[in-house]
Protein backbone atom coordinates (compact mmCIF):
# COMPACT_ATOMS: atom_id res chain seq x y z
CA UNK A 1 0.00 0.00 0.00
CA UNK A 2 2.71 2.46 0.78
CA UNK A 3 4.23 1.89 -2.91
CA UNK A 4 1.12 2.40 -4.51
CA UNK A 5 0.64 5.60 -2.02
CA UNK A 6 4.13 7.07 -3.43
CA UNK A 7 3.69 6.19 -7.10
CA UNK A 8 0.65 8.15 -6.92
CA UNK A 9 2.80 11.15 -4.93
CA UNK A 10 5.20 10.80 -7.64
CA UNK A 11 2.68 11.19 -10.53
CA UNK A 12 1.08 14.06 -9.14
CA UNK A 13 3.98 15.65 -8.57
CA UNK A 14 5.14 15.05 -12.24
CA UNK A 15 1.80 16.02 -13.37
CA UNK A 16 1.74 19.12 -11.39
CA UNK A 17 5.29 20.13 -12.49
CA UNK A 18 4.24 19.66 -16.42
CA UNK A 19 1.14 22.26 -15.58
CA UNK A 20 3.53 24.58 -14.09
CA UNK A 21 5.92 24.61 -17.26
CA UNK A 22 2.62 24.75 -20.00
CA UNK A 23 1.25 27.58 -18.05
CA UNK A 24 4.81 29.08 -18.03
CA UNK A 25 4.84 28.88 -21.37
CA UNK A 26 1.28 30.25 -22.55
CA UNK A 27 2.96 33.27 -19.87
CA UNK A 28 5.70 34.00 -22.15
CA UNK A 29 4.22 33.30 -25.12
CA UNK A 30 1.02 36.03 -24.86
CA UNK A 31 3.82 38.62 -22.96
CA UNK A 32 4.04 41.26 -25.35
CA UNK A 33 1.82 39.43 -28.30
CA UNK A 34 -0.12 42.32 -29.50
CA UNK A 35 2.97 44.78 -28.90
CA UNK A 36 4.26 44.78 -33.13
CA UNK A 37 2.23 45.14 -36.00
CA UNK A 38 2.04 42.59 -38.27
CA UNK A 39 5.79 42.38 -40.76
CA UNK A 40 5.71 41.48 -44.08
CA UNK A 41 5.32 37.61 -43.87
CA UNK A 42 2.80 38.02 -41.54
CA UNK A 43 0.56 40.25 -43.57
CA UNK A 44 1.33 37.73 -46.59
CA UNK A 45 -0.46 35.17 -44.83
CA UNK A 46 -2.95 37.28 -44.06
CA UNK A 47 -4.11 38.86 -47.06
CA UNK A 48 -3.72 35.53 -48.83
CA UNK A 49 -6.22 33.59 -45.96
CA UNK A 50 -8.84 36.35 -46.50
CA UNK A 51 -8.97 36.69 -50.66
CA UNK A 52 -6.18 34.78 -52.43
CA UNK A 53 -7.32 35.34 -55.77
CA UNK A 54 -7.08 39.00 -55.28
CA UNK A 55 -3.96 39.15 -54.20
CA UNK A 56 -2.99 36.78 -56.24
CA UNK A 57 0.04 39.13 -57.91
CA UNK A 58 1.64 39.02 -54.48
CA UNK A 59 4.46 36.04 -54.25
CA UNK A 60 2.29 32.32 -53.71
CA UNK A 61 1.73 31.18 -50.88
CA UNK A 62 1.13 27.53 -51.16
CA UNK A 63 0.67 26.42 -47.15
CA UNK A 64 -2.65 25.24 -47.62
CA UNK A 65 -3.74 24.15 -44.36
CA UNK A 66 -2.44 26.83 -42.51
CA UNK A 67 -4.18 29.08 -44.84
CA UNK A 68 -7.46 27.47 -44.87
CA UNK A 69 -6.95 27.65 -40.37
CA UNK A 70 -6.38 31.03 -40.83
CA UNK A 71 -9.07 32.37 -43.07
CA UNK A 72 -11.89 30.48 -40.82
CA UNK A 73 -9.78 32.20 -37.50
CA UNK A 74 -10.14 35.62 -39.50
CA UNK A 75 -14.21 35.20 -39.32
CA UNK A 76 -14.14 33.83 -35.50
CA UNK A 77 -11.37 36.85 -34.06
CA UNK A 78 -11.27 40.59 -34.61
CA UNK A 79 -8.50 42.14 -36.40
CA UNK A 80 -6.17 42.99 -33.55
CA UNK A 81 -3.04 41.72 -33.60
CA UNK A 82 -2.55 39.49 -30.56
CA UNK A 83 -5.60 37.28 -31.84
CA UNK A 84 -4.96 37.29 -34.91
CA UNK A 85 -1.65 35.78 -33.39
CA UNK A 86 -3.60 33.58 -31.21
CA UNK A 87 -3.46 30.42 -33.20
CA UNK A 88 0.05 30.42 -33.40
CA UNK A 89 0.28 30.44 -29.57
CA UNK A 90 -2.25 27.01 -29.01
CA UNK A 91 -0.16 25.29 -31.47
CA UNK A 92 2.93 25.93 -29.64
CA UNK A 93 1.57 25.22 -26.29
CA UNK A 94 -0.44 22.15 -27.51
CA UNK A 95 3.16 21.05 -28.98
CA UNK A 96 4.52 21.06 -25.60
CA UNK A 97 2.17 18.66 -24.29
CA UNK A 98 2.61 15.93 -27.05
CA UNK A 99 6.34 16.29 -26.59
CA UNK A 100 5.73 15.08 -23.24
CA UNK A 101 3.59 12.00 -24.72
CA UNK A 102 6.19 11.13 -27.55
CA UNK A 103 9.22 11.21 -25.32
CA UNK A 104 7.38 9.08 -23.08
CA UNK A 105 7.18 6.51 -25.91
CA UNK A 106 10.71 6.32 -25.52
CA UNK A 107 12.07 7.69 -21.97
CA UNK A 108 11.36 7.88 -18.89
CA UNK A 109 9.48 11.17 -16.86
CA UNK A 110 12.07 12.86 -15.48
CA UNK A 111 13.67 13.11 -19.38
CA UNK A 112 10.01 13.87 -20.95
CA UNK A 113 10.05 16.69 -18.53
CA UNK A 114 13.33 18.07 -19.26
CA UNK A 115 12.83 18.22 -22.89
CA UNK A 116 9.28 19.76 -22.46
CA UNK A 117 10.66 22.60 -20.13
CA UNK A 118 13.41 23.47 -22.53
CA UNK A 119 11.49 23.72 -25.54
CA UNK A 120 8.56 25.93 -22.89
CA UNK A 121 11.83 28.34 -22.83
CA UNK A 122 13.69 28.17 -25.71
CA UNK A 123 13.62 32.03 -27.69
CA UNK A 124 13.87 30.04 -30.96
CA UNK A 125 10.48 28.09 -29.92
CA UNK A 126 9.08 31.15 -28.56
CA UNK A 127 9.87 33.33 -31.48
CA UNK A 128 7.77 31.85 -34.14
CA UNK A 129 4.76 30.85 -31.37
CA UNK A 130 3.98 34.87 -32.04
CA UNK A 131 3.84 34.98 -35.63
CA UNK A 132 0.89 34.86 -38.31
CA UNK A 133 3.28 31.98 -40.29
CA UNK A 134 2.73 28.18 -40.59
CA UNK A 135 5.80 27.06 -38.55
CA UNK A 136 4.24 26.93 -35.19
CA UNK A 137 1.48 24.50 -36.76
CA UNK A 138 3.91 22.55 -38.64
CA UNK A 139 6.17 21.88 -35.76
CA UNK A 140 2.72 20.16 -33.80
CA UNK A 141 1.87 18.19 -36.93
CA UNK A 142 5.50 16.78 -37.29
CA UNK A 143 5.24 15.68 -33.82
CA UNK A 144 2.12 14.27 -34.04
CA UNK A 145 3.24 12.25 -36.91
CA UNK A 146 6.67 11.21 -35.02
CA UNK A 147 4.58 9.98 -32.57
CA UNK A 148 2.37 7.67 -34.30
CA UNK A 149 5.01 6.54 -36.60
CA UNK A 150 6.71 5.38 -33.21
CA UNK A 151 3.27 3.72 -32.12
CA UNK A 152 3.65 1.97 -35.27
CA UNK A 153 6.97 0.43 -34.97
CA UNK A 154 5.85 -0.62 -31.32
CA UNK A 155 2.71 -1.96 -31.93
CA UNK A 156 2.04 -2.72 -35.73
CA UNK A 157 -1.79 -1.35 -35.73
CA UNK A 158 -3.50 -0.06 -39.11
CA UNK A 159 -4.78 2.40 -37.23
CA UNK A 160 -1.26 4.35 -36.06
CA UNK A 161 -0.38 3.47 -39.53
CA UNK A 162 -3.76 5.64 -40.97
CA UNK A 163 -2.94 8.32 -38.67
CA UNK A 164 0.49 8.24 -38.91
CA UNK A 165 -0.26 9.03 -43.00
CA UNK A 166 -2.82 11.61 -42.22
CA UNK A 167 -1.03 13.82 -40.30
CA UNK A 168 1.92 13.47 -42.90
CA UNK A 169 -0.27 15.05 -45.54
CA UNK A 170 -1.66 17.59 -43.42
CA UNK A 171 2.07 18.46 -42.24
CA UNK A 172 2.60 18.27 -46.48
CA UNK A 173 -0.10 20.50 -46.62
CA UNK A 174 1.29 22.99 -44.21
CA UNK A 175 4.82 23.13 -45.50
CA UNK A 176 6.50 21.71 -48.69
CA UNK A 177 9.64 21.13 -46.67
CA UNK A 178 7.86 18.26 -44.46
CA UNK A 179 9.38 16.39 -47.57
CA UNK A 180 12.31 16.02 -45.79
CA UNK A 181 10.46 14.06 -43.08
CA UNK A 182 8.73 11.91 -45.36
CA UNK A 183 12.17 10.82 -46.92
CA UNK A 184 13.31 10.47 -43.07
CA UNK A 185 10.59 8.08 -42.07
CA UNK A 186 11.07 6.23 -44.86
CA UNK A 187 13.99 5.54 -43.67
CA UNK A 188 12.99 4.55 -40.61
CA UNK A 189 10.73 2.20 -41.88
CA UNK A 190 13.16 0.63 -44.03
CA UNK A 191 15.34 0.29 -41.17
CA UNK A 192 12.94 -1.16 -38.51
CA UNK A 193 11.15 -2.92 -41.50
CA UNK A 194 11.50 -6.54 -38.97
CA UNK A 195 9.82 -5.40 -36.14
CA UNK A 196 6.98 -4.34 -39.04
CA UNK A 197 6.09 -7.67 -40.58
CA UNK A 198 5.35 -8.19 -44.04
CA UNK A 199 3.20 -4.41 -43.41
CA UNK A 200 6.46 -2.71 -43.84
CA UNK A 201 6.16 -3.02 -47.68
CA UNK A 202 2.32 -1.66 -47.50
CA UNK A 203 3.71 1.16 -45.07
CA UNK A 204 6.64 2.17 -47.32
CA UNK A 205 4.53 2.41 -50.61
CA UNK A 206 1.84 4.70 -49.00
CA UNK A 207 3.72 7.08 -47.78
CA UNK A 208 5.76 7.26 -50.97
CA UNK A 209 2.50 7.47 -53.35
CA UNK A 210 1.37 10.23 -50.50
CA UNK A 211 4.32 12.08 -50.98
CA UNK A 212 5.05 12.20 -54.74
CA UNK A 213 2.15 14.84 -55.27
CA UNK A 214 4.03 17.61 -53.41
CA UNK A 215 7.59 17.07 -55.06
CA UNK A 216 5.86 19.48 -58.14
CA UNK A 217 5.46 22.35 -55.88
CA UNK A 218 8.82 21.68 -54.49
CA UNK A 219 10.74 21.41 -57.80
CA UNK A 220 8.72 24.39 -59.03
CA UNK A 221 10.34 26.76 -56.07
CA UNK A 222 13.80 25.30 -56.51
CA UNK A 223 13.61 26.03 -60.58
CA UNK A 224 12.86 29.57 -58.83
CA UNK A 225 14.88 29.79 -55.80
CA UNK A 226 18.15 28.50 -57.92
CA UNK A 227 18.21 31.51 -60.11
CA UNK A 228 16.58 34.44 -57.65
CA UNK A 229 17.30 33.66 -54.25
CA UNK A 230 18.03 35.96 -51.50
CA UNK A 231 18.95 33.25 -49.35
CA UNK A 232 22.89 32.53 -49.28
CA UNK A 233 24.31 29.36 -50.59
CA UNK A 234 24.92 27.68 -47.31
CA UNK A 235 28.37 26.45 -45.68
CA UNK A 236 29.79 24.45 -42.89
CA UNK A 237 29.44 27.67 -41.18
CA UNK A 238 25.53 27.60 -41.69
CA UNK A 239 25.10 24.63 -39.85
CA UNK A 240 27.20 25.44 -37.23
CA UNK A 241 25.16 28.55 -36.60
CA UNK A 242 21.66 26.75 -37.50
CA UNK A 243 22.32 24.64 -34.04
CA UNK A 244 23.57 28.02 -31.95
CA UNK A 245 19.86 29.19 -33.48
CA UNK A 246 18.44 26.22 -32.13
CA UNK A 247 20.09 27.04 -28.95
CA UNK A 248 19.06 30.83 -28.72
CA UNK A 249 17.53 31.79 -31.26
CA UNK A 250 17.80 35.08 -33.25
CA UNK A 251 17.96 37.50 -30.31
CA UNK A 252 21.54 36.80 -28.55
CA UNK A 253 24.75 38.16 -28.88
CA UNK A 254 28.30 35.98 -30.66
CA UNK A 255 29.05 35.88 -26.73
CA UNK A 256 26.22 34.40 -25.64
CA UNK A 257 26.14 31.89 -29.05
CA UNK A 258 29.64 30.68 -28.18
CA UNK A 259 28.69 29.69 -24.86
CA UNK A 260 26.01 28.10 -25.77
CA UNK A 261 28.41 25.56 -27.52
CA UNK A 262 29.85 24.88 -24.25
CA UNK A 263 26.41 24.36 -22.45
CA UNK A 264 24.54 22.31 -25.16
CA UNK A 265 27.77 20.09 -27.12
CA UNK A 266 28.38 17.88 -24.02
CA UNK A 267 24.81 16.89 -23.42
CA UNK A 268 24.15 16.36 -26.68
CA UNK A 269 28.05 14.46 -27.42
CA UNK A 270 26.89 12.64 -24.11
CA UNK A 271 23.71 11.19 -25.89
CA UNK A 272 25.37 10.09 -28.85
CA UNK A 273 28.45 8.39 -27.47
CA UNK A 274 25.65 6.00 -25.96
CA UNK A 275 24.31 4.94 -28.91
CA UNK A 276 24.85 1.48 -28.64
CA UNK A 277 23.36 1.62 -24.97
CA UNK A 278 20.05 3.27 -26.47
CA UNK A 279 20.50 1.97 -30.09
CA UNK A 280 16.50 2.06 -31.28
CA UNK A 281 15.31 5.40 -30.15
CA UNK A 282 18.50 7.08 -30.35
CA UNK A 283 18.43 6.00 -34.20
CA UNK A 284 15.20 7.29 -34.71
CA UNK A 285 16.00 10.61 -32.95
CA UNK A 286 18.58 10.90 -35.01
CA UNK A 287 16.83 10.07 -38.48
CA UNK A 288 14.37 12.39 -37.45
CA UNK A 289 16.89 15.67 -36.86
CA UNK A 290 19.79 14.84 -39.18
CA UNK A 291 18.62 13.46 -42.40
CA UNK A 292 16.11 16.47 -43.36
CA UNK A 293 18.92 18.87 -42.08
CA UNK A 294 21.40 17.29 -44.18
CA UNK A 295 19.62 17.16 -47.13
CA UNK A 296 18.06 20.54 -47.09
CA UNK A 297 22.09 21.64 -47.05
CA UNK A 298 22.35 19.13 -50.03
CA UNK A 299 19.87 20.25 -51.97
CA UNK A 300 20.67 23.94 -51.33
CA UNK A 301 24.20 23.57 -52.44
CA UNK A 302 22.84 24.05 -56.10
CA UNK A 303 19.58 26.10 -55.18
CA UNK A 304 19.50 27.54 -51.90
CA UNK A 305 16.55 26.70 -49.65
CA UNK A 306 18.86 26.62 -46.51
CA UNK A 307 17.31 28.77 -43.83
CA UNK A 308 16.89 27.99 -39.88
CA UNK A 309 13.40 28.79 -40.39
CA UNK A 310 13.23 26.03 -42.30
CA UNK A 311 14.34 23.28 -40.33
CA UNK A 312 13.34 24.86 -36.95
CA UNK A 313 10.42 22.59 -37.17
CA UNK A 314 13.37 19.67 -36.50
CA UNK A 315 13.92 21.45 -32.82
CA UNK A 316 12.05 18.93 -30.58
CA UNK A 317 14.32 16.36 -31.69
CA UNK A 318 17.00 17.88 -30.69
CA UNK A 319 16.09 19.10 -27.15
CA UNK A 320 15.23 15.60 -26.80
CA UNK A 321 18.40 13.97 -27.12
CA UNK A 322 19.93 17.19 -24.77
CA UNK A 323 17.65 16.31 -22.44
CA UNK A 324 18.84 12.33 -22.85
CA UNK A 325 22.29 13.68 -22.38
CA UNK A 326 21.29 15.72 -19.60
CA UNK A 327 20.08 12.66 -17.40
CA UNK A 328 22.88 10.85 -18.25
CA UNK A 329 24.92 12.99 -16.20
CA UNK A 330 25.08 13.13 -12.50
CA UNK A 331 22.86 15.15 -10.94
CA UNK A 332 24.87 17.91 -9.87
CA UNK A 333 25.95 18.04 -13.75
CA UNK A 334 22.73 18.10 -14.94
CA UNK A 335 21.65 21.03 -12.23
CA UNK A 336 24.96 22.96 -13.45
CA UNK A 337 24.09 22.79 -16.97
CA UNK A 338 20.24 23.12 -16.79
CA UNK A 339 21.18 26.36 -14.57
CA UNK A 340 23.46 27.44 -17.61
CA UNK A 341 20.62 26.58 -20.04
CA UNK A 342 17.78 28.70 -18.58
CA UNK A 343 20.52 31.60 -17.78
CA UNK A 344 21.52 31.90 -21.69
CA UNK A 345 17.45 31.61 -22.69
CA UNK A 346 17.01 34.41 -20.03
CA UNK A 347 19.50 36.34 -21.48
CA UNK A 348 18.29 35.92 -25.36
CA UNK A 349 14.74 36.36 -24.41
CA UNK A 350 15.61 39.76 -22.48
CA UNK A 351 16.85 40.95 -26.07
CA UNK A 352 13.83 39.30 -27.93
CA UNK A 353 10.78 40.98 -26.22
CA UNK A 354 13.19 44.54 -25.87
CA UNK A 355 13.35 43.94 -30.08
CA UNK A 356 17.16 43.86 -30.03
CA UNK A 357 18.99 41.59 -32.74
CA UNK A 358 22.70 42.17 -31.71
CA UNK A 359 24.62 39.51 -33.88
CA UNK A 360 25.33 39.77 -37.45
CA UNK A 361 23.16 39.07 -40.70
CA UNK A 362 24.48 35.36 -40.85
CA UNK A 363 22.43 34.65 -37.44
CA UNK A 364 19.33 35.90 -38.84
CA UNK A 365 18.63 35.35 -42.21
CA UNK A 366 15.86 36.46 -43.64
CA UNK A 367 14.76 38.06 -39.99
CA UNK A 368 14.98 41.64 -38.55
CA UNK A 369 13.79 44.05 -35.81
CA UNK A 370 10.05 44.35 -35.62
CA UNK A 371 8.49 48.02 -35.73
CA UNK A 372 4.97 49.26 -36.12
CA UNK A 373 3.88 50.83 -39.54
CA UNK A 374 0.34 51.66 -38.28
CA UNK A 375 1.54 55.31 -37.83
CA UNK A 376 2.92 55.43 -41.10
CA UNK A 377 -0.49 54.08 -42.70
CA UNK A 378 -2.68 56.53 -40.22
CA UNK A 379 -0.63 59.28 -41.96
CA UNK A 380 -1.42 58.81 -45.54
CA UNK A 381 -5.04 57.79 -44.38
CA UNK A 382 -5.36 60.85 -42.18
CA UNK A 383 -4.34 63.10 -45.00
CA UNK A 384 -5.11 60.77 -48.45
CA UNK A 385 -7.38 62.62 -51.05
CA UNK A 386 -9.98 60.29 -53.52
CA UNK A 387 -7.68 59.35 -56.47
CA UNK A 388 -3.94 59.53 -54.68
CA UNK A 389 -1.51 56.84 -55.70
CA UNK A 390 0.38 55.20 -53.26
CA UNK A 391 3.56 53.50 -54.36
CA UNK A 392 6.39 51.24 -52.53
CA UNK A 393 10.14 51.18 -53.02
CA UNK A 394 10.90 48.22 -51.18
CA UNK A 395 8.99 45.03 -50.71
CA UNK A 396 9.03 45.43 -46.84
CA UNK A 397 6.25 47.84 -47.11
CA UNK A 398 3.37 46.48 -49.65
CA UNK A 399 1.65 43.57 -47.78
CA UNK A 400 1.60 45.50 -44.30
CA UNK A 401 -0.02 48.43 -45.90
CA UNK A 402 -2.46 46.53 -48.51
CA UNK A 403 -3.71 44.96 -44.74
CA UNK A 404 -3.66 47.60 -42.52
CA UNK A 405 -6.03 49.79 -45.35
CA UNK A 406 -7.84 46.68 -46.08
CA UNK A 407 -9.18 46.87 -42.56
CA UNK A 408 -8.82 50.01 -41.80
CA UNK A 409 -12.36 51.56 -40.30
CA UNK A 410 -12.04 54.23 -43.64
CA UNK A 411 -11.80 51.59 -46.36
CA UNK A 412 -15.28 50.93 -48.40
CA UNK A 413 -15.89 54.16 -45.77
CA UNK A 414 -15.31 57.47 -46.46
CA UNK A 415 -12.69 56.41 -48.99
CA UNK A 416 -11.57 53.97 -51.48
CA UNK A 417 -7.95 53.03 -51.85
CA UNK A 418 -6.80 52.65 -55.30
CA UNK A 419 -4.25 49.95 -56.30
CA UNK A 420 -0.98 49.97 -54.79
CA UNK A 421 2.02 49.90 -57.09
CA UNK A 422 5.67 48.82 -56.83
CA UNK A 423 8.21 51.10 -58.08
CA UNK A 424 11.60 50.44 -58.95
CA UNK A 425 15.15 50.89 -61.28
CA UNK A 426 15.81 48.08 -62.99
CA UNK A 427 19.70 48.11 -61.70
CA UNK A 428 18.92 48.53 -58.27
CA UNK A 429 16.28 45.96 -57.48
CA UNK A 430 17.09 42.52 -56.28
CA UNK A 431 16.16 39.34 -58.90
CA UNK A 432 13.82 38.39 -55.93
CA UNK A 433 11.66 41.25 -55.46
CA UNK A 434 12.03 41.43 -59.44
CA UNK A 435 10.36 37.84 -60.11
CA UNK A 436 8.49 38.07 -56.86
CA UNK A 437 6.12 40.58 -58.69
CA UNK A 438 7.38 39.13 -62.31
CA UNK A 439 3.90 39.87 -64.03
CA UNK A 440 2.02 41.92 -61.64
CA UNK A 441 -0.33 44.80 -62.62
CA UNK A 442 1.36 46.70 -59.58
CA UNK A 443 5.03 46.28 -60.84
CA UNK A 444 6.32 49.45 -62.26
CA UNK A 445 9.79 50.31 -63.85
CA UNK A 446 10.04 53.92 -63.82
CA UNK A 447 13.61 53.93 -66.36
CA UNK A 448 11.93 56.49 -68.75
CA UNK A 449 9.25 56.79 -67.66
CA UNK A 450 6.54 60.07 -67.63
CA UNK A 451 4.29 58.93 -64.49
CA UNK A 452 1.91 62.29 -65.97
CA UNK A 453 1.07 59.87 -69.17
CA UNK A 454 0.81 56.74 -66.87
CA UNK A 455 -1.88 58.06 -64.15
CA UNK A 456 -2.78 61.62 -65.10
CA UNK A 457 -2.30 65.23 -63.05
CA UNK A 458 -2.49 63.31 -59.68
CA UNK A 459 -1.01 63.16 -56.17
CA UNK A 460 1.60 60.62 -55.57
CA UNK A 461 2.71 59.15 -52.44
CA UNK A 462 5.90 57.43 -52.10
CA UNK A 463 6.50 54.71 -49.17
CA UNK A 464 10.66 54.02 -49.04
CA UNK A 465 12.07 51.90 -46.47
CA UNK A 466 14.87 49.37 -45.35
CA UNK A 467 13.18 45.66 -44.22
CA UNK A 468 14.40 47.15 -40.75
CA UNK A 469 13.34 50.72 -38.88
CA UNK A 470 17.31 50.96 -38.05
CA UNK A 471 18.37 50.22 -41.85
CA UNK A 472 18.95 53.30 -44.15
CA UNK A 473 17.54 54.10 -47.19
CA UNK A 474 19.98 52.14 -49.86
CA UNK A 475 19.41 50.24 -52.90
CA UNK A 476 15.87 50.82 -54.75
CA UNK A 477 14.21 53.02 -52.43
CA UNK A 478 17.21 55.37 -52.45
CA UNK A 479 17.04 55.08 -56.21
CA UNK A 480 13.60 56.08 -56.83
CA UNK A 481 13.18 58.86 -54.06
CA UNK A 482 16.32 60.29 -56.30
CA UNK A 483 14.58 59.48 -59.49
CA UNK A 484 11.30 61.25 -58.59
CA UNK A 485 12.61 64.30 -56.83
CA UNK A 486 13.99 66.28 -59.59
CA UNK A 487 11.18 65.70 -61.88
CA UNK A 488 7.92 66.35 -59.63
CA UNK A 489 7.01 68.75 -56.75
CA UNK A 490 7.31 67.33 -53.47
CA UNK A 491 4.67 68.67 -51.30
CA UNK A 492 5.11 66.46 -48.00
CA UNK A 493 7.73 64.27 -46.56
CA UNK A 494 7.71 62.05 -43.14
CA UNK A 495 9.77 59.64 -41.27
CA UNK A 496 7.84 57.23 -39.48
CA UNK A 497 9.65 54.19 -37.55
CA UNK A 498 12.11 54.35 -40.22
CA UNK A 499 10.02 54.86 -42.94
CA UNK A 500 9.98 57.89 -45.56
CA UNK A 501 6.46 59.08 -46.90
CA UNK A 502 7.04 61.60 -49.58
CA UNK A 503 3.92 62.91 -51.16
CA UNK A 504 4.37 63.97 -54.94
CA UNK A 505 2.10 65.94 -57.41
CA UNK A 506 2.30 64.14 -60.94
CA UNK A 507 3.35 67.83 -62.79
CA UNK A 508 6.71 68.82 -64.43
CA UNK A 509 8.67 69.95 -61.33
CA UNK A 510 8.82 73.71 -62.86
CA UNK A 511 12.19 73.87 -60.63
Amino acid sequence: MAKETAGKTVFSSHNIFLFLVLLAAGVLRLWKLGKWDFWYDEAHTLLFAGEPQRFSFLWPNSFLFDLGIMRNWLYLSDNSEFMLRIPSVFFSIVSLFVLYKFTRLMYNRKIALIAVSILAFSPFHIHYSQEIRCYSLLVLLTLLAAYFLVLTLKEDKIRYWLIFVIFCLLSLLTHYIFLLSVVSSLFIIFVERRSLGRHWIIYFISVSAAAIGFFPILFKDLGYIGNVSWIEEPSLESLFITFQNFNLGYHANTLLYLLSVFVFLPPLFSALLKYRQDKDNLFILSAFLFLPLMMLFIISLGSSLYLSRYIFYLLPFYYIIIAKGLYSLSPLLRRLFLSAVFILFFLSLYNYYDNTIPAPLKYHQGVHEKRNIKPAVDYIIENYKQGDIIAHANLATICPFLWYMETSPYYRGQLTFNLQYVFFIPSCISPWARYSLRESPVCLNLKDKDLVKVFGQRRLWLVASGWSPEEEITGNSLAVLNYLKPRYGNLDRKIVEGIYLSLYTLEKNKN
